[in-house]
């Protein structure tokens, strides 16, 4: 299967999880999409990121609130809405783009 392959079939299942409202459904969907990330391959990244010189980072005020995002995101997911939790994380990035404690929540 080639890497194009495996983008469109991860666009399909993308928007398949979006559209579900089973959370047994959206676990498998989640983990078959897990597994076809593993096939592609994995590209270097650029040593110093091209945006570094723009970034500034969060203010306390920002972080506070991606952080009450972020709680609110994993008590979703405790419920079984990947849906809402992937929201409220996108939500915690937009608030804090770059805040250690968003990257984090992100990568969990």
């Amino acid at each position: 299967m080639t890497p194009e392959e495996i983008q469109t079939q991860l666009k399909q299942l993308e928007r398949k999880l979006l559209a579900s409202n089973d959370p047994d459904v959206s676990a498998a969907i989640e983990q078959s999409i897990a597994a076809l990330r593993k096939l592609l391959p994995v590209s270097e990244p650029p040593l110093v990121p091209e945006e570094a010189d723009d970034w500034v980072a969060p203010t306390p005020a920002q972080v506070d609130q991606a952080e009450q995002l972020i709680r609110r995101a994993r008590l979703e997911q405790t419920r079984g809405h990947s849906q809402a939790a992937r929201q409220l994380l996108d939500e915690a990035q937009a608030v804090a783009p770059g805040s250690p404690v968003v990257l984090e929540a992100i990568a969990d």
